[in-house]
């Protein structure tokens, strides 16, 4: 008998090289396998129908709204037709807020004349002060820890108010996961809003931790989730630059999305908290958005499947948010009135 110690030596790579073609057969099985499903199955499909469009969605339009560059006629165009689509909030861009917690010069008048375009076109249509901006902790001007930051951006608040927008949309970038300075700082914009409404566009949900920073910045926890929530009256979740390069798993991930987050409203001890999912029409390439599977087309069934779960609160669902109003085209709008016709 042959001592397994003195096993000849040829013995060892034939072992390897089948070991080797058992790996590679199981891969292209499994890959094989799930090729067949990414076809086959539909993430999306339910068996109930959906709840109708509550014309209760939301919009992002551009700066030169707010400048005045459009006359008051094109104001009001723009909100009876936007009204008729279903669109009750528009988020009209106001300006980034810069390192000292202000915005950039405006005429006053302009502005008005813009908000009473709307105003007087649409009655009941909420426009709201769309206030950006980069986070110093991640590179950009706006320290959110600043005190002196936090009062004069409040103050600028209570000025658009004053000139009669209908609440504050607020878009701060990058804000990790857990951190305590934008809550401040939230709290020091609630103060300024006081009933009218604070719309806050947030990161995405995830249900895994992950140890590095980068990650923080792109998907927040349920428990951060919650306590932005308990501080604004809109949750406006930005389910975008995913890098999803599939059109079927982003269908899959906007549906988990609006299930997850109208749960997390639910429990955020807010009964005002209600959640808006922003679904992107831009068109260009980037490391995090593939357009041919991030779209509109793809997005608004996952919405609409997760209007038809019965895991969602949909008490807390108040609509979809597209960004943006200025890269939607004709055929977007055709698929959208088509998939959930405006009520």
């Amino acid at each position: 008998m042959t001592d397994p110690m003195t096993r000849p030596a040829t013995e060892c790579p034939r072992l390897l090289r089948i070991g080797l073609r058992i790996v590679l057969n199981a891969a292209f099985l499994g890959a094989g396998i799930a090729t067949i499903a990414y076809f086959l199955v539909d993430p999306v499909r339910v068996d109930r129908p959906a709840p109708p469009n509550p014309g209760t969605n939301a919009i992002w339009i551009q700066h030169q709204w707010f400048t005045g560059e459009k006359d008051e006629k094109a104001a009001q165009a723009l909100g009876e037709n936007l009204q008729r689509l279903g669109f009750r909030y528009i988020f009209a861009h106001v300006g980034p807020l810069n390192e000292h917690g202000g915005i950039p010069p405006y005429d006053p008048d302009q502005a008005r004349r813009f908000l009473d375009g709307v105003r007087r076109s649409a009655p009941g249509t909420r426009t709201l002060a769309w206030l950006g901006g980069k986070n110093k902790a991640w590179g950009g001007k706006v320290d959110l820890a600043d005190p002196q930051v936090r009062l004069a951006a409040q103050e600028r608040c209570r000025d658009l108010l004053a000139l009669g927008f209908d609440g504050i949309h607020l878009n701060i970038e990058p804000v990790a996961d857990g951190d305590a300075d934008f809550l401040g700082f939230l709290e020091t914009i609630r103060e300024a809003v006081g009933d009218r409404i604070l719309s806050v566009a947030v990161m995405k949900q995830r249900e895994w931790t992950f140890p590095h920073a980068w990650h923080q910045k792109w998907f927040w926890g349920g428990e951060y989730h919650r306590k932005v929530a308990a501080l604004a009256d809109q949750i406006v979740v930005m389910a975008y630059d995913t890098a999803i390069p599939l059109a079927k798993v982003y269908s899959w991930f906007v549906r988990e999305q609006t299930v997850r987050m109208t749960q997390l409203a639910a429990e955020s001890g807010n009964p005002n908290a209600r959640v808006l999912i922003g679904l992107p029409t831009y068109d260009y390439h980037r490391l995090t958005h593939d357009p041919s599977a991030e779209n509109l087309q793809n997005g608004l069934p996952g919405v609409l499947a997760a209007l038809q779960d019965r895991r969602t609160r949909l008490g807390f669902f108040e609509g979809i948010a597209i960004y943006a109003h200025w890269v939607t085209s004709d055929e977007e709008w055709q698929d959208y009135r088509r998939r959930w016709p405006p009520p």
